[in-house]
């Protein structure tokens, strides 16, 4: 009885298209409390050889809201002696426009 439960979640998660069989999968490998640590992946080198999520574009997009200001993370970018080249500050406007940001795309323009 108590294969056939997992079997049935994974099933279901098939249908749905939900992270629940991969998770399924990894408890059958493993089982929940096995001893074994589990694999992490490298984490990728960022193009440009910047820390991963620390550039122009990445601070830009994780302001969210309008009510902040593109401004502000421009100066500070600016700040630490980093350049902004005025390709990739259009680069950023459209891909700002895109996503309906239009407020911070006038900002970064």
């Amino acid at each position: 009885m108590a294969a056939a439960l997992p079997r049935a979640a994974a099933a279901r998660a098939k249908r749905s298209g939900s992270g629940l069989l991969l998770r399924l999968s990894v408890l059958a490998v493993r089982g929940p409390f096995s001893s074994e640590a589990a694999p992490t992946p490298a984490p990728a080198a960022a193009a440009g050889g910047e820390e991963d999520g620390d550039d122009l574009r990445g601070r830009i997009f994780r302001l969210g809201l309008a009510k902040r200001s593109a401004t502000a993370a421009l100066e500070k970018w600016s700040g630490e002696g980093r350049a902004a080249p005025a390709a990739e500050l259009r680069r950023i406007a459209r891909d700002l426009s895109r996503v309906r940001r239009y407020k911070h795309a006038l900002e970064v323009r």
